[in-house]
């Protein structure tokens, strides 16, 4: 299961930048007030973060992605949990492999009301964030499935 959603996460978020990159380009944004799709690139990570630095962040990420791969295997997840590992392998894979060109991600999705926005990203920063709350959730139900069976 984590495999096929790393698959998907990583094919769905190359297709949607490709489209980005084709269909934005000279466009200031499109869309309503609340979703906007609008062009940039990031040369950093979260929000901009140490922007410049893309090329190494694109030989760093897959070590960490590998590192938690193993932290994930080891603990043996439900299906929640696998699912929620293969988006945020896929979705990390995915933004390193952005990266490899020109060391910077493409970001197309912007969020806000009015002039109060979030800061522009992608579908790999979608699967992240939720592959990340699939697996809190999992190691929570694990918890608590954990203590119900030590209760006498």
């Amino acid at each position: 299961m984590a495999a096929s959603a790393a698959i998907v996460a990583v094919t769905l978020d190359a297709g949607t930048k490709r489209w980005a990159d084709a269909s934005l380009g000279d466009v200031a944004s499109r869309g309503g007030d609340l979703i906007q799709l609008r062009l940039s690139h990031n040369s950093g990570v979260a929000f901009g973060m140490l922007a410049g630095n893309g090329k190494l962040f694109g030989l760093l990420v897959p070590a960490v992605l590998l590192a938690i791969a193993v932290v994930i295997i080891r603990s043996r997840p439900a299906t929640m949990g696998w699912l929620g590992a293969g988006l945020l392998i896929g979705g990390g894979l995915a933004n390193a492999i952005d990266r490899l060109g020109d060391g910077r991600v493409t970001d197309f999705i912007d969020v806000g009301i009015a002039k109060q926005r979030w800061p522009t990203f992608n579908l790999a920063d979608v699967f992240i964030t939720f592959g990340c709350a699939l697996l809190v959730i999992d190691a929570y139900q694990a918890a608590v499935r954990e203590t119900d069976s030590a209760s006498p």
